[in-house]
């Protein structure tokens, strides 16, 4: 196998209210369609499940949908190591150039930067020297390219 997926939880606090503020570009208060998508985008969200037709989204209206979505707590998520870069790099290209539709693919994450994965994974962190004991052969390596997730 040249990757593995692994369940795992992210503790990282989404302050959807921040999220709000960053994408309210015209700062009206409320988000117009176009800026609930991009703000969707960047929570790896379904926009069409924030928005109420093609009226605009209130602050109120937005964090309670998106608390409602994600949840409130640590938020369930895949990490996708691959072993090959070159795939790896593939399928992060295939997901940012093809406007896939997040009701038929789960979207990528923002996450720790390549740097912090590849230590993570080569230290063993996080129960990552558990994983590779317990559940993998003595000849695989987990992989140090990350792709992470929301749990479908």
């Amino acid at each position: 196998a040249t990757s593995v997926v692994l369940r795992a939880e992210d503790h990282f606090p989404h302050d959807f209210s921040d999220t709000f503020d960053e994408f309210d570009r015209n700062k009206n208060g409320k988000l117009e369609p176009k800026e609930v998508a991009d703000a969707a985008q960047s929570l790896g969200i379904c926009a069409k499940l924030l928005q109420v037709g093609d009226q605009a989204v209130s602050r109120d209206e937005f964090v309670g949908a998106c608390k409602k979505l994600v949840g409130d707590g640590p938020r369930q998520v895949v990490i996708k190591l691959m072993q090959d870069q070159t795939q790896w790099q593939r399928e992060k290209d295939a997901r940012a150039n093809n406007n896939l539709d997040n009701k038929f693919v789960v979207q990528a994450l923002e996450g720790p930067t390549a740097a912090d994965i590849t230590k993570a994974v080569r230290a063993g962190q996080g129960g990552l020297k558990y994983v590779k004991e317990k559940f993998l052969s003595q000849e695989m390596e987990l992989g140090t390219h990350a792709i992470i997730m929301d749990a479908a």
